[in-house]
């Protein structure tokens, strides 16, 4: 009995220790959870920061805004350039507040509520995209200068 006592004890340690591991490799297949909201950046436990220029390019469809939503495209271009699967938007005023939200998602995506209703935008699941587009609505009144990163 005490083999067995001890043999049970075993495995519920191994048990625990697994599910820590893979707890610890799980990245965020269902999209950035909210904890990224303030500071975008990846937190996957594997991930590095990007130290060389990005190889993907953010386009408008306008460089001013109005009451009339902007479209969005989000393409992989130029050396190195690779398709992309995860992703965090955000478009926010010169002083870092979030403004506008996102419509139209695109496939594998949705959007998150950070600060305001649907003020962010993420994947869903890994869909491997070259490109994408989404459709940028303004805030309602002029806020100044807006960088969407």
């Amino acid at each position: 009995m005490d083999l067995q006592f001890h043999s049970c004890f075993l495995m519920d340690i191994v048990l625990i220790i697994c599910l820590f591991w893979i707890r610890q490799v799980a990245a965020f297949p269902s999209g950035a959870p909210l904890s990224a909201c303030g500071h975008l950046m990846p937190v996957h436990v594997d991930g590095e920061l990007q130290n060389s220029a990005s190889p993907y390019m953010l386009i408008l469809n306008d460089t001013t805004y109005g009451t009339q939503p902007l479209k969005l495209t989000v393409s992989a271009t130029g050396a190195g350039a690779r398709d992309f699967m995860a992703f965090m938007l955000q478009a926010r005023s010169e002083f870092g507040q979030p403004a506008g939200y996102f419509a139209n998602v695109p496939p594998a995506s949705k959007t998150l509520t950070c600060y305001e209703k649907d003020d962010t935008l993420t994947h869903t699941a890994a869909f491997i995209r070259s490109t994408m587009e989404v459709l940028w609505y303004p805030p309602s009144k002029n806020i100044g200068k807006i960088s969407i990163t």
